[in-house]
C-alpha cells in the first residue's frame, strides 16, 4: 500500500514538472501582439474609419523581419486575434487590395483609393504588445464637379485628366486616382458644346508645375465649376491645406462662354 502511494506521488510530481517545462517552452523566447485598432485616413472627409472597414477594404498584412516575411496575417489576426511571435524587432505592413493592383491600371480605369502603412513593433518575452495602425491613402485623386444648371447652357461635354502615364475620362461627380511620386503633375482638358452647337474649350492645362502648385498624396483635387454669370462658366482654386473646404483642393480652368440657352 505504501509502495502504491509512493508511486502515485512520484508520478504526480513528474507530471507537474513536465507541465511546467511545457509552459516555459511556450513563453521562453516568445511574446504576443494584437491589433487594438486599425483605421484608414479618408481624404477630403476629415474622418477616420475604424477596423469595421477591414472587411469592406479587404486589408492584407505581413510581419517582416530584416526585409523577410515571417508571417502572413489572416483576417482573424486583423480582427483582434492574439498572435504568438518570437521576441525581436519587426515591421508590420498593412495594405488594401488596391495596393497590389494600382500599378497596372489602364486608360479609362478610374481606380480607387490605395491604403498602405508600415509600423515598427518590438516583441518582448512573455508580454502582449497591443498595436494601433492608421493607414493613409498613398495615391491622389481628381474629381469633376459641375454646377446644377450646367445642362441649361451646355448640351454635352468631355473631361479627361491624366498624369503622363494614364488618361481617364470622367463624368460629373466621378473621381480618378493616380499613383503619387515626387514632382507629380496632372494634365486636364474640358470640351463642351453649348446650346448654339459651338464647341468650347479643348485646351490642355497642366497643374503641379507652377508656383504654389503641388500634388500631394492623401488628397482629392476637385475641379469645381460654378456659373459666375449667365454667359460665363468659371472655376475656383483653393489650397489643399485650406481646412474650411474639408481638405479639398480646387483646380481652375479658363472661363468659357456658354452661348444662349
Amino acid at each position: 500500500m505504501k509502495r502504491t502511494i509512493f508511486y502515485f506521488f512520484a508520478s504526480l510530481a513528474l507530471l507537474t514538472a513536465c507541465q511546467q517545462e511545457d509552459t516555459l517552452d511556450e513563453t521562453t523566447g516568445y511574446g504576443y501582439l494584437s491589433f487594438t485598432d486599425i483605421s484608414v485616413q479618408v481624404a477630403n472627409v476629415n474622418s477616420i474609419h475604424t477596423r469595421s472597414l477591414v472587411e469592406d477594404l479587404s486589408l492584407q498584412g505581413e510581419i517582416r523581419q530584416d526585409g523577410e516575411t515571417v508571417r502572413t496575417l489572416t483576417q482573424e489576426d486583423l480582427q483582434g486575434g492574439i498572435i504568438r511571435q518570437k521576441t525581436g524587432d519587426y515591421t508590420i505592413i498593412l495594405y488594401s487590395d488596391s495596393y497590389l493592383e494600382y500599378a497596372g491600371w489602364t486608360d479609362n480605369e478610374p481606380g480607387e483609393a490605395v491604403y498602405y502603412a508600415e509600423t515598427p513593433v518590438t516583441i518582448t518575452e512573455g508580454e502582449e504588445n497591443k498595436v494601433t495602425v492608421e493607414l493613409p491613402m498613398i495615391n491622389f485623386g481628381v474629381r469633376l464637379s459641375l454646377p446644377e444648371d450646367f445642362s441649361t447652357w451646355f448640351t454635352g461635354y468631355t473631361f479627361t485628366v491624366g498624369d503622363g502615364n494614364r488618361t481617364v475620362a470622367l463624368t460629373n461627380g466621378q473621381t480618378a486616382y493616380f499613383p503619387y511620386a515626387e514632382g507629380a503633375k496632372i494634365t486636364y482638358t474640358l470640351r463642351a458644346t453649348n446650346t448654339d452647337g459651338e464647341e468650347m474649350g479643348g485646351e490642355a492645362v497642366d497643374y503641379g508645375t507652377g508656383e504654389n502648385e503641388s500634388i500631394r498624396p492623401n488628397t482629392i483635387y476637385t475641379v469645381d465649376y460654378s456659373m459666375a454669370v449667365q454667359s460665363n462658366l468659371s472655376a475656383i482654386i483653393v489650397s489643399p491645406s485650406d481646412t474650411s473646404n474639408n481638405g479639398q483642393a480646387y483646380l481652375s480652368f479658363a472661363s468659357m462662354d456658354c452661348g444662349a440657352p
